[in-house]
């Protein structure tokens, strides 16, 4: 009889969630992350934009600075989110930072596009008022700054706005090179023009004389010809994406060309880009009027299946339980993230699919079913409440890991957290304990599992996968791979 290793006890929540539901704490540093990596600081279900912020604040009185600092820094460069690492670089300028060997290398390292510094910059001043930059913050963008060259320097003028690069010359002085000499002198003269991008050209056509629209259905003509010889000129898969809306208005006789180019299989998968891109396109391109945009829904639908090929495999069975409740539903819509995320790893792996709310359903969608169709599916399903325990009790198979896609906030009586569903669930099945991987989808701060029992996913970008497929083997290497950064 065994002493000491005895069936585990489910361990009752710690705290009470924005919903009311019984739930466990975050490690703050987690919850700092899962902010920074989900908000995109428009208004939630459950809690404002402005009180978003006001509670990232908050955290940031509780972490290491250091550590939030390389948050923003794994944030802006891994995950590519840009507003809410601004808020954490405006909120670490000064005070928190003054003194600090890591200061000046962060606002280095912060700066993904010249156009960060711009807003940074918006930031500091609407928050703590026109003075001059603090140090740390005018020695990393000076140093951004003379990096540039003078194609960059051109492209982010942002002329209009409230600071422009030209401010930001005055305010920085930069030190000219070889590179940027000629650039930044045109840019203090306001004579600097824009290099021959698809944005130079469409801003040039907009200059000139003449009949304007057939110049744009040429350029962009021109472009997608050199995209499809892989000439210099052309346009890029992931360009492609962002401009269809303007194809399709300005240059409809090249829309049987774009789709081509979207449908090539081939040139998906060199892209790398991921499936989620194509998705978010497609949502888009469904909003346009008028003629034009069935060939381009079409293609696109394709062009989803075409890029799951850069989708990760993960070996064994998998479960994907999608939570289809009502507050995922507001706001930016997390149902919409987790739909597609759901549909691109149950296209891309051996899965089942749940889809829950009050209560757990199962679904054995058809493989072939494209992606899109598939996501819409999930999407459309209306589960209620938010009851976590339905999954774990209606499970009928061993998982080697079950994916949680949901804004965590459970609520649904009796007010208990799954644990106790769960541990059953390991029980039936010869105690072998699944990975969880909990996403919080919303960014709203607390778990439905005691943290050491599951892989924390702070929110999606076009990395997560590549984070689970890290996870796979490495416990903690959200954490770890923030911790890494080096400054």
């Amino acid at each position: 009889m065994s002493r000491f290793n005895l069936p585990a006890l489910a361990r009752r929540g710690d705290t009470v969630n924005l919903a009311g539901g019984e739930a466990f704490t975050v490690d703050p540093r987690y919850e700092f992350a899962t902010i920074a990596l989900t908000s995109f600081a428009g208004n939630q279900y459950y809690r404002a934009a402005d009180v978003t912020v006001e509670h990232l604040k908050i955290l940031l009185g509780q972490i290491d600075p250091l550590f939030a600092a390389k948050v923003a820094i794994y944030a802006r460069r891994e995950a590519g989110m840009r507003s809410i690492t601004h808020v954490i670089a405006g909120e670490l300028a000064g005070e928190k930072s003054r003194g600090q060997p890591w200061a000046r290398p962060f606002f280095r390292q912060i700066v993904r596009r010249p156009d960060d510094m711009l807003e940074v910059i918006t930031y500091i001043t609407a928050t703590k008022g026109r003075r001059p930059l603090p140090n740390a913050v005018r020695w990393g963008f000076r140093s951004a700054l003379e990096s540039l060259d003078a194609h960059h320097i051109a492209k982010y003028q942002a002329n209009g706005k409230a600071v422009s690069m030209l401010d930001l010359a005055n305010m920085l002085h930069p030190k000219p090179n070889e590179t940027n000499a000629d650039a930044l002198k045109a840019l203090i003269a306001g004579t600097l023009k824009q290099t021959d991008t698809w944005e130079s050209r469409m801003s040039e056509i907009g200059q000139e004389e003449g009949d304007k629209d057939e110049a744009r259905s040429e350029a962009w003509g021109d472009m997608l010809a050199r995209a499809k010889a892989n000439e210099q000129g052309g346009i890029g898969y992931f360009a492609l994406l962002r401009n269809l809306r303007n194809i399709i208005e300005q240059a409809p006789k090249s829309i049987p060309l774009a789709c081509e180019l979207l449908m090539d299989a081939d040139r998906a998968r060199k892209s790398l880009v991921m499936p989620f891109r194509a998705a978010t396109a497609y949502r888009e391109i469904a909003a346009v009027t008028g003629d034009g945009r069935q060939p381009v829904l079409a293609a696109l639908s394709r062009a989803v299946d075409a890029l799951l090929a850069n989708v990760p495999r993960f070996d064994g069975r998998t479960l994907i339980a999608v939570d289809c409740s009502g507050s995922m539903r507001q706001g930016k819509m997390p149902i919409k993230i987790a739909s597609v995320f759901a549909a691109v790893l149950y296209k891309a792996s051996d899965a089942d699919l749940c889809l829950f709310g009050a209560d757990a359903v199962w679904q054995s969608p058809d493989r072939a079913t494209p992606t899109l169709p598939l996501a819409q599916m999930i999407e459309q399903h209306d589960g209620g409440g938010t009851d976590f325990k339905p999954i774990f009790a209606k499970a009928k198979a061993r998982y080697d890991r079950i994916v949680l896609l949901s804004d965590m906030q459970g609520w649904m009586e009796p007010q208990y957290t799954p644990s106790e569903a769960y541990e059953g669930y390991c029980q039936r099945f010869g105690g072998k304990r699944p990975k969880i991987y909990s996403f919080d989808l919303a960014g709203l701060g607390t778990l439905q599992f005691p943290q050491p029992e599951v892989f924390c996913l702070a929110g999606f970008s076009d990395k997560t996968l590549d984070v689970m497929a890290l996870l796979e083997e490495d416990r903690g290497a959200l954490v770890r791979r923030i911790e890494a950064v080096s400054l």
